[in-house]
Order: structure tokens, then C-alpha cells, then sequence
């Protein structure tokens, strides 16, 4: 290790690529090293729960570097120090390299899978926290994924039109000045799923009188 906290940072002079590949391992590192042709620089800190430090107390090092691509383990503690070091640079310099097959980049050079390394790292997109979806293929993919619910029509015509109906799993709030008809609306909607479905439903009426 080099005394300044990055594994091999002592190998590769400040800005002497355009870009820097971070790893959570020696053997990682190593290995992204030999997998990209030995041409483009690789360091690792000393482990997850101290990614955030080393990269502080190396930060002019890494941050001379046009592209910074994180290739730590794709297990949860990998993530959450991905998400701790990006937060130390601009957005436009992080990128991520999404390991789908194996944990970490050692793993795809021991069973022979190099090809596959360098497709995902060439293909590394700029790093995003986990929930924020940002390109058409996240769409897509969300929307193929996406299952129709099962709905049931509101008893009112433009209602109905306008949100195509009751579905399972939404929270609905409904919201007016004081008597314009809120609980009249509801005693409504109430009937109507009574009426013409077998759902079972649950009311809790805080100020309706008892005989009503």
C-alpha cells in the first residue's frame, strides 16, 4: 500500500491517464489492470468501510483525473461506499461500472471472463444514487416490468375518465373546503363498490352520528 491510503497510487503519476478505475481490493485492482490491456491506471483503498477517507486523503490525486470509475464489490456495502465517494466529486466526473455477473472485478478474471469486464466498464454510465432513473432504457426496462393492476370504476363519469378508476396498492386523499360534500362523495363510493363488486371494504366514519 501506498502511505497515502490508495493501493498502487504510487504506480500511476497524477493525471497521467484521462481516466482512474477505484476498486475495494488489492487482487481487484490488480486484476482491472490486466483485464483493460494493462494501459489504464487502477487503486483501490484499503476496504469499504474506509473508501470514503482514503479517497479524501487522496483527493487531488484522484480528482487530476478527467473520469473516475467505481468498481467496488456489487454487494451492499460495495454500494454504499460507491455513494460516499461520489458525493466527494463533481457529477460529471463519477462513473460506475455495474458488475451483473460476479461480485467484483477479480471473479471475472479468474473464470475467464474478460470480454464481459470490458463491455461493462467501456459502457460505465455516470453514477447515479440508487432510485434515480435518468436514461430510456431504465424506462423501458421499468415499464416492461410494470404489471397491470387490477382496477375498479369510480361511479362517476369524468372521474372515471380522468384516472381510470381504483387500483390496489394507491393511496387516494380527498380533499375540500368544509361542506362542499366530501362525505357524501365517500358515501357514494362506498355504495357503489357494495353494489357492484365483491371487494371487501373497511370505513371508519369518526363523526357520523351511530344510527347513521
Amino acid at each position: 500500500k501506498s502511505a497515502h491510503g490508495l493501493f498502487r497510487q504510487d504506480r500511476f503519476p497524477v493525471a497521467i491517464a484521462r481516466s482512474v478505475t477505484m476498486t475495494e481490493g488489492e487482487l481487484d485492482a490488480l486484476s482491472v489492470f490486466q483485464m483493460l490491456g494493462s494501459s489504464y491506471p487502477s487503486v483501490s483503498v484499503r476496504s469499504s468501510s474506509s473508501a470514503r477517507k482514503d479517497c479524501q486523503q487522496s483527493f487531488e490525486y484522484l480528482n487530476s483525473f478527467e473520469r473516475i470509475y467505481l468498481c467496488l464489490d456489487s454487494d451492499e456495502q460495495g454500494r454504499k461506499a460507491s455513494q460516499q465517494i461520489a458525493a466527494l466529486f463533481d457529477f460529471n466526473k463519477v462513473f460506475e461500472v455495474k458488475l451483473d455477473l460476479y461480485k467484483d472485478a477479480n471473479e471475472y478474471l479468474t473464470k475467464g471472463k474478460e470480454r464481459e469486464f470490458k463491455s461493462v466498464w467501456w459502457n460505465a454510465k455516470r453514477y447515479l444514487p440508487e432510485g434515480i432513473v435518468s436514461s430510456l432504457n431504465e424506462f423501458r426496462r421499468i415499464l416492461d416490468e410494470d404489471k397491470e393492476k387490477p382496477s375498479i370504476p369510480y361511479p362517476f363519469g369524468s372521474l372515471q375518465e380522468r384516472t381510470m378508476g381504483i387500483r390496489t396498492g394507491e393511496f387516494i386523499l380527498v380533499t375540500a373546503p368544509e361542506g362542499i360534500g366530501k362525505t357524501e362523495f365517500i358515501r357514494r363510493l362506498e355504495h357503489h363498490l357494495l353494489k357492484t363488486t365483491d371487494v371487501p371494504i373497511g370505513c371508519i366514519h369518526l363523526e357520523e352520528s351511530k344510527s347513521r
